[in-house]
């Protein structure tokens, strides 16, 4: 039996390790979406580096040869790339910057203290005395403990929470439907997996080691082979999503405009804003798209696409931005100081309380009295 269970794993490691080299050279040489595609491609290149470790393994080689020396783990880097993949499908001009090359210190703390620890083998005769204690330590809590993947997942946690928030903040309006919910499912599962991980490191190791006051050798432990599927599963779901989406972003492209059509919209531009301070059409609570168009004496679609190329917006974000401007002058004029808040709401254009109550936490994280308090305090009042 532990001869068929090594055998089938040997097969899911081979095949998780070739396919990642296949797709992640095809990735890398991809020339569309290039920083995209080619943080996938290390990602993948280096899980099947780690997947091509164990194999050695398996036949015997990377155990104290010289191979063993230069099979380093590199599991430290996974998360930053994860992220720097989702960071670079989120913008349409991504550049690396010096701040995304901070995200690869850990790995470089990773390749030093493997380095010195591995060393200790060409000192080492059987004894504890012949390692120093940093030595001594380092190794046993480096290579006996499982002191690197845990480190890694929660690097990899960390970078994961981090992609999600990047994801959430994607306008709901320009999420790419045939990437954006795989993506998001993905990376949701993924952190599942990896608190998975952490969880079973820490009870393990707190059972083995201070409860059963036993030894605690990780390559031994039950779940070292499992969670190498893990990262054979994830370069499979990598490889055959990344490849197909290779050309494609998480946010659709902004449509580009042509100069002469830039240039109507620029005129209604100027003609909505004069219209906006002169006959202040927002005080309407009624007001509506078509309304103001015919105002304008312009087609709705024309109105929509000025408000979305030129002013960055949509229509009822524009007019609220008018009613909240409104309601500050009525708040901070001494004519006005009889009436309610609500009913200055009202004089500005909005038409309802939630929508009023709505529109200034939404733009100011406060409610409308805490928002009044405010804005006297800061002019004196």
């Amino acid at each position: 039996m532990p001869d068929l269970f090594n055998s089938i794993m040997l097969i899911l490691l081979s095949l998780g390790c070739a396919q990642g080299v296949f797709f992640g050279i095809q990735l890398f040489l991809t020339k569309s979406h290039q920083y995209k595609n080619r943080f996938l491609a290390l990602l993948l290149l280096f899980f099947s580096y780690r997947l091509l470790n164990q194999i050695l393994i398996y036949f015997g080689i990377g155990k104290y040869d010289w191979w063993y020396h230069l099979t380093l783990e590199l599991s430290w880097c996974y998360g930053a790339l994860i992220f720097l993949y989702i960071k670079a499908s989120t913008r349409e001009q991504y550049q690396f910057s010096k701040g995304d090359r901070l995200l690869f210190i850990p790995v470089l703390f990773q390749i030093a203290l493997s380095i010195f620890v591995r060393s200790q083998n060409f000192y080492w005769d059987g004894t504890r005395e012949s390692l120093s204690w940093l030595g001594y330590w380092g190794y046993a809590i480096w290579m006996n403990y499982s002191t690197v993947p845990f480190i890694g997942s929660i690097l990899i946690l960390y970078h994961l929470q981090r992609s999600q928030k990047i994801l959430a903040e994607i306008e709901p309006t320009v999420r790419n439907p045939t990437t954006y919910p795989f993506t998001k499912k993905l990376l949701t599962n993924t952190q599942r997996f990896y608190y998975l991980v952490v969880a079973i490191y820490l009870v393990d190791f707190l059972f083995i080691r201070f409860f059963n006051r036993e030894d605690y050798y990780y390559f031994k432990r039950f779940f070292y082979n499992p969670f190498l599927i893990g990262i054979s599963i994830l370069t499979y779901v990598l490889s055959f999503e990344g490849y197909k989406q290779r050309k494609i972003s998480l946010i659709n492209p902004k449509p580009q405009l042509k100069e002469k059509d830039r240039k109507v919209l620029e005129e209604i531009a100027k003609k909505l804003d004069q219209l906006m301070r002169t006959q202040q059409p927002f005080k309407n609570p009624n007001l509506s798209l078509d309304e103001l168009a015919k105002m304008l004496g312009t087609k709705p679609y024309l109105l929509s696409q000025t408000l979305k190329f030129i002013h960055n917006t949509s229509f009822y974000p524009y007019i609220t931005q008018f009613r909240i401007e409104a309601f500050k002058a009525l708040l901070l004029d001494p004519k006005h100081t009889q009436f309610s808040l609500l009913g200055l709401a009202y004089s500005a254009g909005f038409n309802s309380k939630s929508s009023f109550n709505r529109a200034i936490k939404k733009h100011y994280q406060v409610t409308p009295s805490e928002f009044r308090r405010r804005l006297l305090k800061e002019i004196g009042q």
